[in-house]
């Protein structure tokens, strides 16, 4: 049995992550300490003496063996927090990251002008943006006025974006189907079609940190010999499947805005615009028909 006090679990917790190069140690070390004991960060002021149960530190232990070893965060936890909403995560879907919150944000300053209408998120993964823009679009209304279409080629990662639309109360608005891009999507058109494809090119894949290279599922990173070969496939198609003044939104690699304007501008697509995440990086592009 393991016995030492809190204060001595999260300095351990601290050097075992710290050693093993891991980044973000504070904080990972107290998350995982949370998520077996309960307690909050006052707790480690406080009461940072206490004696903690021997199978809690034990717990912990196993845990932070596990992130030193690189298994993601939000695998151990099993959940993450995307635009203020939680969502499951496992190996089957790519974590939901704080850069695609821009995508989210720039479908919903361009909704704002429109009353009603239905979004289409091609590669919806963990289901995380269409639910948050299904989330906040309908938010505050007595009546449904949006309801998205969430496709994947991953019927594994379709489970999860189940679970999560469940979870987040959005199940009755959606449906999920199993597609790759456009091939089974509902001949029908959409207000908004948003999507992160896999953009990484292929021989950069090798060079990313562990969490990301060994834990997420490689279809949602690998976008071909230059990152773009989903762009290409995708813009193109896309223009049958929006309304009049509807949107194409996707996530961009943050060397890859010249490229993919390019392709908006070769499909026709009007307004096209370049938005950047909170660390200043080339993000999301849009454009409308």
């Amino acid at each position: 049995m393991v016995t030492m006090t809190l204060h001595e679990l999260y300095e351990k917790a601290c050097r075992m992550l710290e050693e093993a190069g891991v980044p973000d140690t504070a904080y990972d070390a107290f998350r995982l300490i949370q998520f077996i004991t309960g307690i909050d960060r006052s707790d480690l002021i406080a009461e940072g003496e206490r004696r903690i149960d021997d199978r809690q530190a034990e717990n912990c232990l196993r845990l932070l063996k596990k992130r030193a070893g690189r298994i993601p965060l939000q695998h151990l936890l099993g959940e993450t927090e995307f635009m203020g909403l939680p969502f499951s995560v496992d190996p089957d879907v790519l974590i939901p990251r704080s850069d695609t919150e821009t995508l989210v944000e720039t479908a919903l300053e361009k909704a704002a002008e429109m009353q009603s209408g239905k979004v289409l998120d091609i590669g919806c993964g963990s289901g995380c943006i269409l639910i948050s823009l299904l989330h906040y679009l309908n938010r505050g209304s007595d009546e449904t006025l949006w309801k998205g279409v969430g496709s994947d080629i991953s019927p594994a990662a379709l489970r999860t974006a189940r679970i999560n639309g469940q979870r987040n109360h959005q199940e009755d608005l959606i449906t999920w189907v199993q597609s790759d891009l456009f091939d089974e999507i509902p001949p029908e058109t959409y207000s908004f079609i948003v999507s992160n494809p896999p953009y990484i090119p292929s021989d950069v894949i090798k060079d990313l940190e562990p969490e990301v290279r060994d834990h997420d599922p490689l279809g949602a990173l690998d976008g071909g010999e230059d990152g773009l070969s989903i762009y290409r496939k995708m813009i193109p198609q896309a223009r049958r499947y929006l309304e009049p003044g509807g949107w194409l939104i996707v996530e961009i690699g943050y060397d890859q805005k010249e490229p993919v304007r390019e392709l908006f501008t070769r499909y026709r697509f009007t307004g096209i615009e370049c938005r950047q995440d909170l660390a200043g990086l080339d993000r999301v592009i849009a454009g409308h028909m």
